[in-house]
């Protein structure tokens, strides 16, 4: 990397840094970066590095003007646990069509491709009106949003106002620009030609952004700020903010901690729903873990609960799961979800089922609901697949009887019983550990009723 890197990264949280700009009258800029994007809300690794070469950024000065409005780009990861996880976007000022321009680009996975830049403001193209200093974020619900400077409203193109976009898809898209400032700006008042939008920054929550930038409509730069509302927010929301990050199980078993915040964003009591569940390493959804039904919330209440336990039993197939709380009105209506990640290393060969998820410390007065039943008997994939030497199978039983698991070899002769006997209704798991065994291909048989089910496994050693 040449003399134009700029090394970006955070070592203590999940989010990409950007420093302050330097002076650069280079026509193309390298930025190398560090990701942290593996669904946590707050993490210490940053698995992804990437490098971007732009081209066609703004002169610096920029004509008819002498002052600086050249920056490096500004990114943003998304690590709300939601549709568009992990995104990584980026914006910056580009000259391609012969004045300032905002242009972004996304990553959908860790930076190792990236997607056409598209132009961003919706000003008439080379209209010799300039747009500058873009700044972007990501909200807890994947939401990105973007502020820059704009000079579309200025017949000398040298005043400037405040502007905003936003996308709520994960930036395929994006809103009619809209004006936040209702006085514009000359840059040479009390500036001097430096430093006019370095530090503005923007976030977001609750469908409401607040964007925050340098102005002299008074004579001098003053920091001012706005609240822009949008969207119709959820009656409630649900967050979750976990400990000691990144979170690995050992074979064993184990547990992990959270802080859980439940908030009403309406000016009425309210009576919501929330539960918790997962997602298998193999994308099988598992659960519900629990269930809390008709949590009473004030007017604008927001609930925050620290040190809530979720233990993780030894049984748990080995890999990465999505650990999900969800509010609303349970089973059918998701108002908000959030999620992150956690790790399990292995496999303790137990056959246990799930009541040893233990979930303590949200402390809801209504109490816990049982677990929702499978709507049918059903014999999901092992996993991992293939494996060596130990692997989970899970089957599902929507009323209780006797269930016969069974393992059988290419020559149809049974090798293993794994459950044998009366099964209560719920998902069940349990693990075959093949240590004993040749490498080769497997079939196991659940039998319960009158029905019996069949998959294959391989063995691999």
């Amino acid at each position: 990397m040449g003399a134009d890197t700029v090394k970006i990264f955070c070592p203590k949280c999940q989010c990409v840094y950007h420093p302050p700009p330097v002076r650069s009258r280079s026509s193309s800029h390298h930025v190398a970066g560090a990701a942290g994007v593996d669904g946590a809300a707050f993490g210490t690794t940053f698995p992804h590095l990437f490098l971007m070469t732009f081209s066609n950024l703004v002169p610096d000065p920029l004509p008819p003007t002498d002052f600086r409005d050249n920056s490096f780009p500004s990114i943003a990861v998304d690590i709300s646990g939601k549709t568009y996880n992990g995104y990584i976007h980026i914006v910056w000022a580009d000259y391609r069509n012969n004045d300032a321009d905002i242009y972004y680009s996304r990553s959908t996975n860790g930076g190792t491709t990236w997607s056409t830049a598209v132009r961003v403001n919706d000003d008439p193209f080379g209209n010799g009106k300039d747009q500058f200093f873009p700044w972007i974020s990501a909200d807890p619900n994947g939401n990105v949003h973007l502020f820059f400077y704009d000079r579309r409203d200025a017949s000398n193109n040298v005043n400037f106002h405040g502007y905003y976009t936003r996308s709520t898809n994960g930036g395929a898209t994006w809103s009619a620009n809209e004006r936040v400032t209702s006085v514009s700006s000359n840059p040479y008042t009390d500036f001097g030609g430096q430093f006019i939008g370095d530090y503005n920054g923007i976030t977001s929550v609750a469908h409401k952004a607040h964007p925050l930038w340098t102005d002299t409509r008074n004579g001098n730069q003053d920091i001012y700020t706005s609240k822009i509302s949008w969207g119709t927010a959820p009656v409630a929301s649900i967050g979750m903010m976990p400990n000691n990050t990144p979170i690995t199980i050992p074979p064993g078993g184990g547990s992990f901690t959270y802080t859980g915040v439940l908030g009403n964003n309406t000016a009425s009591p309210a009576s919501v729903d929330v539960w918790l569940k997962l997602t298998l390493p193999n994308g099988t959804p598992y659960g519900p873990l629990l269930n809390y039904n008709n949590v009473p919330l004030a007017a604008n209440q927001v609930l925050s609960v620290s040190g809530i336990n979720q233990a993780v039993p030894s049984y748990a197939p080995a890999g990465a799961y999505t650990y999900w709380a969800l509010v609303g009105d349970f089973p059918l209506t998701v108002m908000d979800s959030v999620g992150f990640r956690f790790t399990k290393q292995g496999v303790v060969n137990n056959a246990v089922n799930d009541q040893e998820w233990a979930l303590s410390g949200w402390g809801f007065d209504s109490g816990p609901m049982d677990a929702l039943l499978p709507e049918a008997i059903m014999l999901l994939d092992n996993y991992p697949n293939p494996f060596n030497a130990t692997t989970t199978i899970t089957y599902n039983l929507p009323i209780s009887g006797d269930v016969d698991l069974e393992v059988y070899n290419l020559l149809g002769q049974k090798v293993t019983t794994l459950v044998d006997g009366r099964v209560e209704a719920g998902q069940h798991s349990v693990s075959w550990d093949a240590a004993n065994y040749s490498s080769g291909i497997y079939f196991y048989k659940l039998s319960a009723g009158e029905k019996s089910y069949t998959k294959r496994l391989t063995l691999l050693k």
